[in-house]
């Protein structure tokens, strides 16, 4: 294969794993979804790197995959400097490169400006980022970041992260978390994923969020002491006042609600809970709850919210049940 082919591969294959990266992390824009199609049918290339790459990264998931990944975690000397051009070479080759080092590396010598974060429950992490930027990741959370001259991106897959934001108003530090999309130039705020929700806090500055999809509503524009939540099911942004400090006192372990759907505070407070709490009732998933929740003082919460909704705690050892008042197991 000549070089000027092996380029042309390398960046079909670099153009796929963004795409693939996108539609994961906004799977229902519809907006992306037609500029993805048009990608795909502007040469029939495309579309085939796409699904090979996407047999590979749903491969990996596998449990037999995983063994593999395990067994081989120890590569042999040299086998991390492999060039890009052994990717481009062949999809075989794609795949075991995902099974022995794992999706995040492969992602990492697809694109060597991507960069993943991750904490683990109840963990939090303090990373400074390539520009001088701060962010701070709350427990269970993951991130993806990747800079270019023109744009400091980063992606929000799941649980909480902070950002005091270093100022370039040259390049607009944007961050996408499910359904919305946050700009920035110089701040602080959080953005928060919780299940198919998504909270932006700001505790500095301005920031500017607007949903992935134009037909979802426009723009908004929040100050300190704002925040804003969106949910796909209601596709709308609602405004509420917050003391600015909320946003630093949720990495403190104190974590804050306003108005917020019971199955949400859960879902968020699972990723610090040290056995994880299951409510599986619709109704009181819909209940709203404000207030706030001690990460050192879980059980107390738990206990008192028999006091406040409709339910009983069950301890079950490994996990605890919430149950409508009166429900017994199996109801």
């Amino acid at each position: 294969m000549s070089s000027a082919a092996s380029t042309v591969n390398e960046l079909r294959l670099t153009q796929a794993a963004e795409w693939l990266q996108q539609l994961e992390a906004a799977p229902r824009d519809e907006g992306l979804l037609s500029r993805w199609l048009e990608w795909c049918q502007a040469d029939v290339r495309n579309l085939e790197a796409f699904e090979s790459l996407q047999s590979v990264w749903s491969a990996f998931d596998e449990p037999e995959v995983r063994s593999a990944a395990e067994r081989a975690r120890t590569p042999k000397r040299g086998f991390w400097r492999r060039p890009m051009t052994a990717l481009a070479a062949s999809v075989a080759a794609l795949g075991l490169c995902v099974s022995v080092v794992g999706r995040d590396t492969l992602m990492g010598w697809i694109d060597p400006a991507r960069e993943v974060l991750t904490t683990e429950v109840a963990e939090h992490g303090n990373q400074l980022l390539a520009d001088g930027s701060r962010v701070e990741l709350g427990g269970k959370t993951r991130i993806v970041t990747r800079y270019s001259d023109h744009e400091r991106s980063v992606v929000v897959e799941s649980g909480e992260a902070f950002f005091a934001v270093t100022k370039d108003p040259q390049r607009p530090f944007v961050v996408q978390a499910g359904g919305v999309q946050v700009t920035a130039v110089g701040t602080a705020f959080s953005v928060r994923r919780t299940m198919d929700r998504t909270v932006v806090a700001v505790s500095e500055g301005v920031v500017r969020v607007a949903p992935s999809s134009a037909a979802v509503g426009h723009q908004v524009q929040l100050v300190a002491g704002e925040q804003v939540s969106f949910s796909a099911a209601s596709n709308k942004l609602n405004i509420v006042r917050i003391d600015p400090k909320v946003t630093e006192s949720r990495l403190d372990g104190a974590l804050s609600f306003e108005s917020e759907p019971l199955r949400s505070v859960i879902a968020d407070v699972n990723r610090y809970a040290a056995r994880r709490i299951v409510l599986d009732d619709a109704a009181l998933g819909d209940r709203t709850f404000t207030g706030t929740v001690y990460q050192d003082r879980i059980d107390d919460w738990l206990r008192a919210l028999e006091a406040v909704f409709p339910l009983t705690v069950v301890d079950n050892g490994a996990s605890i049940e919430l149950r409508p008042r009166g429900a017994t197991a199996g109801d």
